[in-house]
């Protein structure tokens, strides 16, 4: 049996993916950064409206903003998404759908199980 030996650009090319994924699932821990990412989908926004979108105070917004800054870009004073932003929200409706329909299937099965049918 072979052993496959990683040559170290492709070690690297992994590790480089491995640390983007960390860094998006990082991100979208946190409540409030998932809901300015979800925000800025909508299009680009500036400071004053993110702050009312969000309903924080500005020493807070800047501390998220600051942790979701390799998902944005400002440009002329507005806030909007970057391509890896946008595949962020995509991954949050994917989830939140599969989410959705897991959850209709568990509610079935037990309405079944309730009414023996």
């Amino acid at each position: 049996m072979a052993i496959e030996v990683l040559d170290s650009r492709k070690y690297k090319e992994m590790s480089n993916a491995d640390d983007a994924l960390s860094d998006v699932f990082g991100i979208l821990r946190h409540p409030i950064r998932r809901k300015i990412v979800l925000l800025l989908s909508t299009g680009p926004k500036r400071y004053s409206d993110i702050i009312k979108g969000v309903d924080l105070y500005t020493g807070h917004l800047y501390y998220h903003l600051n942790a979701v800054k390799v998902m944005i870009k400002k440009t002329d004073g507005f806030y909007e998404l970057n391509e890896l932003g946008f595949k962020a929200v995509e991954l949050m409706r994917e989830i939140d759908s599969t989410q959705k329909t897991v959850d209709e299937s568990k509610k079935d099965k037990s309405d079944k199980e309730v009414f023996n049918y």
